[in-house]
C-alpha cells in the first residue's frame, strides 16, 4: 500500500494544511518548478552524495527500488547484514514514510544525519520539523534513535587547490529540538492523514504561514483565484502581518478602502497617499544634489555572476557570487557613448581575467570619474574580488571609492511613482521613465532568451557542458544582449532623471517670478 504520508507532505502540513492537500489532490494549483528551481533541486541532490563521501563505507538503499514496501525491506536486510551506514535508509510506520539521509550506526543507537544544502542556520527550525518525523517513524520501527544531525555546508569554508569534503560540511547536533517535538507527532499524523484522505478542500485562509517558513507554490491559486485578491493591496503596504491581515478580515482588499484614520507609519502614510492620488512624488532638491555630485565621464556597470553551492574554484566559498560577465557603458558629458563587455565561457576561473579586462575598459576617464552602479551588488563584488585577489585590492578599493549608485534616488523615494508598487529594481523603474523601452525586458523573455539574472545563471551553466558551436554562440549572444541591456537602461534612466531635474529647476525659477 502506497503511504498516505511522506517527510515532503509532512513538512507541507507543518506550514499549510491545505497546500499539503493541493499537492496531493489539486496539483494544478501548485506552480511548477521553474527550470532555475530544477537546478536547485539538482544541487540538492549533488550535495548529499558529497555528504555520501564523509562515510566512506555507507551503503545506499537502490534508487530503482519504486515501491515503499521493497525500500523498506531492502533497508532491513542491510541493517541485518551488519552495514553500518545506510543512504537513504526507509521506513514506514501508520502510514507514514521517511527516508532517512544517512542513517549511522553507532555505539549507543543509530543517528540520523539530514543534508542540507543551505549554509543558513536561522532555517534551522524547519530542519529540525523534518528530523522529527524522522526520528518518531525510526523510533517506533523498533531501532533506538541515539542522535539527530544537520549536516550542512559551512559558509566559512575557502576552497584551496581541490575540494575538502570534511571542510566543506559542518554537523549541527539537533537532538534535543528533535526530543521536544515528539510528543506532538503522533496526533499531527492523525490529523494530517485526515485531510489527505479527505475529498474537501480544507477551509484555511490566507495568513503568514503563507509565507512562512517559505512562499508557498500555491499562493496565486489561494489569493488570485480563490480570494481575488489583487496584486497591489493593503498586504502589500503593511507587509503580511498582523495588520494587513485584520484589515483582510475586515474586507478591506483596495488599498483606496483603507480607513483615513487607520493607524499607519509615515511611510506606510506615502505609499497609500501616492496609490489614492494616482501621483508622481519628486524631491528636485536631492535629485539635483545627485547629479551635481556626478564626475564625467560616467561608468554604468553591471555585473552578471553565478553562486555555486559547492565552490567550484580555487579560493572561493560556498554560495560565493563569482562574476563571470560584465556590460559597461561609457557616458561623456555631452551624451556619447561607448560599450564595452566581457564574458567568460570557459570552466575555469573568471574572475582574474575579468579583474584585468575591467581595469583597462575604466581607463577611459579620471580617477574620480562616477562609476555608475544598480544596487550594491557591484559593489558587493568588487569587495569580494579585493579580498580574493589581494594584487589587486588596491586598484580595486579605488573603484569602490567611486561607485555612485543609481538605484539610491528610487530606494530613498526621491523619484516614486504610484506604479511602481514599492518596488525600485531596474525593470520596474524603466518602463516608468523610459516608456520607448517598456518592452526590452518582455521582449527578450517572450522570445525564449535571456532576461533576468536566473536565466543568465542558466545559460553560463550551459556554456560550460554544451559542445555545439551554434548553440554556444547563441546563446553568448543572449547573455551579451541581456547584459548590455542592464547597463543602457541605467543610461536611458538617467537621462530621463536629468529632464526631470530641469523641468523641476524650470518650475521653481516660474515660482520665484511669481
Amino acid at each position: 500500500m502506497k503511504p498516505i504520508i511522506n517527510k515532503t507532505l509532512y513538512q507541507q502540513g507543518m506550514q499549510c494544511k491545505k497546500m499539503m492537500w493541493l499537492n496531493r489532490h489539486m496539483p494544478s494549483a501548485i506552480a511548477q518548478p521553474t527550470e532555475f528551481d530544477k537546478i536547485v533541486i539538482e544541487t540538492g541532490i549533488q550535495i548529499g552524495r558529497l555528504a555520501h563521501q564523509l562515510f566512506p563505507n555507507g551503503v545506499e538503499v537502490p534508487k530503482s527500488l519504486i515501491s515503499c514496501e521493497a525500500r523498506v525491506e531492502a533497508t532491513k536486510e542491510l541493517i541485518d547484514a551488519g552495514v553500518e551506514t545506510i543512504f537513504e535508509a526507509t521506513f514506514s510506520h501508520d502510514d507514514v514514510e521517511v527516508r532517512v539521509d544517512i542513517f549511522n550506526k553507532t555505539l549507543e543507537g543509530y543517528e540520523l544525519l539530514e543534508v542540507k544544502s543551505s549554509t543558513k542556520e536561522k532555517k534551522i527550525q524547519k530542519y529540525v520539523t523534518d528530523l522529527s518525523i524522522q526520528n518518531h517513524i525510526v523510533s517506533v520501527s523498533g531501532y533506538k534513535v541515539a542522535r539527530s544531525q544537520l549536516i550542512m555546508l559551512d559558509e566559512g569554508y575557502q576552497r584551496q587547490q581541490s575540494l575538502e569534503i570534511k571542510k566543506l560540511f559542518k554537523f549541527i547536533d539537533v537532538s534535543n529540538e528533535v526530543a521536544q517535538l515528539q510528543n506532538e507527532i503522533p496526533q499531527t499524523i492523525s490529523e494530517f492523514t485526515d485531510v489527505v484522505l479527505s475529498n474537501k478542500e480544507p477551509d484555511i485562509d490566507i495568513g503568514c504561514h503563507c509565507h512562512a517558513p517559505e512562499k508557498c507554490r500555491a499562493k496565486t491559486y489561494c489569493w488570485e483565484v480563490q480570494k481575488r485578491l489583487p496584486k497591489y493591496s493593503p498586504i502589500n503596504i503593511f507587509t503580511l502581518g498582523e495588520k494587513s491581515l485584520q484589515l483582510y478580515h475586515d474586507g478591506i482588499v483596495q488599498i483606496e478602502d483603507i480607513p483615513s484614520d487607520y493607524k499607519t507609519t509615515e511611510l506606510q502614510q506615502f505609499y497609500i497617499d501616492q496609490w489614492r492620488n494616482k501621483s508622481v512624488h519628486v524631491d528636485y532638491e536631492a535629485i539635483d544634489e545627485f547629479l551635481t555630485n556626478l564626475v564625467y565621464p560616467l561608468f554604468h556597470l553591471d555585473f552578471e555572476s553565478s553562486n555555486p553551492a559547492i565552490p567550484q574554484h580555487p579560493n572561493s566559498r560556498p554560495y560565493q557570487q563569482i562574476p563571470f560577465q560584465y556590460s559597461l557603458h561609457v557616458e561623456q558629458e555631452n551624451g556619447k557613448l561607448e560599450h564595452f563587455e566581457y564574458l567568460h565561457d570557459s570552466k575555469t576561473d573568471p574572475r582574474e581575467e575579468l579583474i584585468q579586462k575591467l581595469m583597462v575598459d575604466l581607463k577611459g576617464g579620471s580617477e574620480s570619474s562616477s562609476i555608475m552602479v544598480y544596487s550594491s551588488f557591484e559593489e558587493k563584488i568588487l569587495s569580494a574580488l579585493a579580498r580574493d585577489f589581494p594584487e589587486y585590492s588596491d586598484q580595486l578599493q579605488l573603484l569602490i571609492d567611486r561607485i555612485v549608485d543609481l538605484g539610491k534616488l528610487f530606494q530613498k523615494r526621491h523619484y516614486y511613482s504610484y506604479e511602481m508598487h514599492k518596488k525600485w529594481s531596474i525593470k520596474t523603474v524603466m518602463p516608468l521613465l523610459v516608456p520607448e523601452m517598456k518592452n526590452d525586458y518582455p521582449d527578450l523573455q517572450s522570445a525564449g532568451k535571456v532576461s533576468s539574472g536566473e536565466g543568465a545563471i542558466l545559460a553560463f551553466k550551459k556554456l560550460q557542458v554544451l559542445t555545439d558551436e551554434k548553440a554556444l554562440s547563441s546563446i553568448r549572444q543572449d547573455l551579451l544582449d541581456y547584459c548590455e541591456l542592464d547597463t543602457k537602461a541605467m543610461v536611458e534612466v538617467l537621462k530621463a532623471i536629468r529632464v526631470i531635474a530641469k523641468k523641476g529647476k524650470v518650475f521653481e525659477s516660474v515660482k520665484e517670478i511669481c
